[in-house]
């Protein structure tokens, strides 16, 4: 909500001048932004199968890239339906104000994480240890070389 209050100059009414709000909101922002992958670490190093850690890693990135994009070109047409241009700011609060209630929609999906305590296991071991046979065959007929081979 801190782009609302900038947008609509409520800083200037608490007595916070424009450079000193922008700074605060920026490291407000990068703040929460980092600590917003805590959880999805935590939550993916108790769900991942052992060994393919990097690939489920990568998996969660793309994830965080696809979803970055769409909202991007979401938030670019909520700004051409709402027509807000470079010279025309009028309804930039609604597009700020609905930027903000699209982010607290998403605590309506929290009930789709697993309800269990740090000491709990999610996921039963004997399925996170097996493996295929033919996997298993595969992974003998290949031939391992040093990293560094010149």
């Amino acid at each position: 909500m801190l782009d609302l209050i900038f947008i609509l100059r409520w800083n200037l009414a608490l007595g916070i001048p424009d450079y000193f709000f922008v700074v605060i909101e920026e490291c407000v922002s990068r703040i929460i932004t980092k600590m917003r992958w805590l959880p999805m670490f935590v939550l993916s190093t108790r769900l991942c199968p052992l060994g393919i850690e990097g690939s489920f890693f990568a998996l969660l990135m793309c994830i965080d890239s696809l979803g970055s994009l769409s909202s991007k070109w979401g938030g670019g047409m909520v700004l051409h339906v709402l027509h807000v241009t470079r010279t025309d700011f009028t309804n930039l609060w609604l597009v700020i104000l609905i930027e903000n209630l699209l982010r607290f929609s998403v605590l309506a999906l929290i009930f789709l994480i697993p309800k269990t305590s740090q000491s709990e296991v999610v996921i039963p071991s004997d399925l996170l240890s097996k493996k295929s046979t033919s996997i298993d065959d595969e992974d003998e007929k290949l031939e391992r070389l040093p990293l560094n081979a010149e």
